[in-house]
């Protein structure tokens, strides 16, 4: 339904946030066990923040050993946005106009956090915020705005390049972790595991996560960039392609500081509408950007993916590992999961033909790594063979061109297919 409560986080590889989502709520539902009915304390603290915990909540924040990495949390939550602040310039009064809901989510979350944004113009934008002695009172920070990398499907990640009032400038990211991951310092910092470890954890419980990260950069690195990010903008053919290779310049070397969740709310008769679509014979493919995780509990939730259902998962998720880690290289990579994925797509068609026999459903997950591959000229054939055998179709972590290939794949395929982006 278009709305995002931000719901947990993990800063410092310490996990933070309470309660139960609406998609782990369904799953349990639809196995049979009964939860005890939605409290008071699980309705949302203010829209599009719907977290407790005592640890970070009411500046309780300033009492922990790492607290110094919390406040650079917050400060990314707060920094790196583009949202439009409206009305009078008080926590309890001001109104947040963002391009997308979960930048909204971040925004309020750093507000309530004490990272408040109050103010933008042209070229800056102010933050009051809370100090690390409690004993002194809020102050106003002014941070030029000095650069914007936008967020595009393609990147996923968005960054932000300011200069506070102490002369530091400073990169202020977040992204999806499979981008992130790759731009660490070579020293990164020892919580990385871990962070990934929460991330996984929520994704089973349908919520949406971002890492959050930073880097400091040297007046001299960054004149010497700008240039080159100028002539990138001011391009009169291909600005976006230039842009996204200037981006590449400066994204890295990153310090992780941790990672967000955020909870996408179901539109009411979600799982009823699919049950029927699908009783009609209709095939439902998912097109989304979402994590392998997270996209099938939702899957589960609202009744795409059905307790009876044979789920054949493929994706290279060992060989990614093993290429991020300087293990094997990229032309290793493509030979061994082009056949790695040329298995699995024959694995299934197997397991189609059984279920036909029995008369049972089958469902196909496949990542966006392994997505690539199944659509070339050699593998596009058995995938459209195994997805027209299915009753469900995720490709997760998508792309816009492989959204279109896709899409133009199933048309072909003679059945009836709804496709939702």
């Amino acid at each position: 339904c278009n709305s995002m409560e931000f719901f947990k986080c993990s800063i410092g590889g310490v996990s933070y946030g309470e309660g139960i989502t609406e998609i782990e709520r369904a799953i349990q539902a639809r196995k049979g066990i009964k939860l005890p009915p939605v409290s008071e304390h699980e309705h949302a603290v203010e829209p599009s923040f719907n977290f407790r915990d005592k640890r970070l909540t009411d500046g309780a924040w300033r009492d922990r050993s790492d607290k110094q990495l919390c406040r650079g949390f917050f400060r990314v939550l707060a920094v790196c946005q583009t949202v439009i602040p409206e009305g009078n310039p008080t926590p309890e009064e001001i109104v947040y106009q963002a391009e997308s809901p979960d930048e909204l989510a971040f925004v309020v979350a750093a507000k309530r956090f004490g990272f408040f944004f109050k103010k933008r113009t042209v070229s800056s934008i102010e933050v009051e915020e809370q100090q690390l002695d409690p004993s002194k009172p809020n102050v106003v920070v002014t941070y030029e705005i000095l650069n914007i990398l936008e967020f595009s499907s393609k990147r996923k990640r968005m960054s932000v390049i300011a200069r506070s009032s102490n002369g530091k400038i400073m990169l202020f990211c977040k992204g999806a972790d499979s981008v992130i991951y790759q731009r660490l310092t070579s020293s990164a910092n020892g919580y990385k595991e871990a962070t990934q470890k929460h991330m996984d954890e929520w994704a089973q419980c349908g919520l949406r996560t971002l890492c959050i990260a930073e880097r400091e950069i040297e007046a001299q690195e960054y004149d010497s960039w700008n240039k080159k990010f100028i002539e990138a903008s001011q391009a009169l053919e291909q600005r976006t392609e230039l842009l996204e290779d200037v981006a590449e310049l400066v994204e890295k070397n990153l310090t992780l500081l941790g990672a967000t969740a955020i909870e996408d709310k179901l539109q009411t008769g979600v799982p009823r509408t699919i049950e029927q679509l699908m009783a009609a014979n209709i095939a439902v493919w998912v097109l989304t950007g979402d994590k392998q995780d997270t996209a099938i509990n939702i899957g589960q939730a609202c009744s795409l993916v059905t307790p009876n259902m044979k789920l054949r998962i493929i994706n290279v998720e060992d060989l990614v590992k093993k290429e991020n880690d300087g293990e094997i290289s990229s032309a290793e990579f493509e030979e061994l999961a082009m056949a790695s994925v040329k298995q699995q797509l024959q694995a299934g068609l197997i397991d189609a033909e059984a279920a036909k026999l029995l008369d049972a459903d089958i469902g196909m997950v496949i990542d966006g790594r392994s997505l690539t591959l199944a659509l070339t000229e050699e593998l596009s054939a058995s995938f459209l063979a195994l997805g027209t055998h299915c009753a469900a179709v995720i490709c997760c972590r998508v792309s816009p061109l492989q959204k279109a290939l896709v899409t133009t794949l199933v048309k072909n395929s003679g059945r009836i297919t709804l496709a939702i982006g």
